[in-house]
């Protein structure tokens, strides 16, 4: 991990591995991951679909930060995605999604403490667009945005959990038979932002 003016540029040799892919490339900025069939990361509360098993291209973080990526896939099956995910441990963890929910894109979060929950934000008519997370202390926020210049707020939440925690790319397919997801130009930046409604 290679630091400039507290950004981060990418590096794959500081990136770990949660359920490492067959499939995966890393190049000039861009990381495309290949999800398998029947990934995914959700504990639902009924207890009728947990799983763990999607592939999550991490770092480890101690620090506030911004952490921003542009990302893009081609949407085939009911609930492909790519997320951008934050992880203490297997049961405390939260990501927000671009998926396929009913024949169309949409923005979609989940916050896991002990179980899931699960909230469709909106739909947006295109086949690419920019997440990103914001922590202070145990404070997070997630926004997208359609062009990398306006943001809009998804939701504001706490995830109490270890100092260290995992930020990285998720890739999944749990209806399908596989998932591309193609992330681009990932941006950390180690900054406390006191109104976390507010992406700066």
């Amino acid at each position: 991990m290679k630091t400039k003016n507290n950004k981060m540029t990418l590096s794959s040799e500081q990136f770990k591995w949660i359920n490492e892919p067959k499939k995966w490339h890393v190049s000039d900025g861009m990381v495309e991951i290949t999800a398998e069939s029947g990934v995914d990361f959700f504990l639902d509360p009924a207890g009728y679909h947990v799983a763990m098993t999607a592939p999550l291209f991490y770092v480890d973080t101690e620090e506030d930060f911004v952490a921003t990526v542009h990302i893009g896939l081609t949407m085939n099956h009911e609930f492909d995605s790519g997320c951008l995910m934050v992880m203490s441990d297997d049961k405390n963890w939260a990501k927000i999604c671009f998926e396929y929910v009913s024949l169309e894109p949409y923005i979609v979060s989940v916050v896991t403490k002990g179980t899931s929950d699960d909230s469709n934000a909106t739909a947006i008519p295109q086949d690419t667009t920019y997440l990103r997370i914001t922590r202070k202390g145990d404070c997070y926020a997630f926004h997208y945005s359609m062009d990398g210049i306006e943001w809009i707020l998804v939701r504001y939440f706490d995830l109490p959990g270890s100092k260290t925690m995992k930020l990285g790319m998720v890739a999944q397919c749990p209806t399908g038979d596989t998932c591309t997801v193609t992330f681009r130009h990932f941006d950390y930046q180690v900054k406390r932002v006191d109104n976390l409604r507010i992406s700066v």
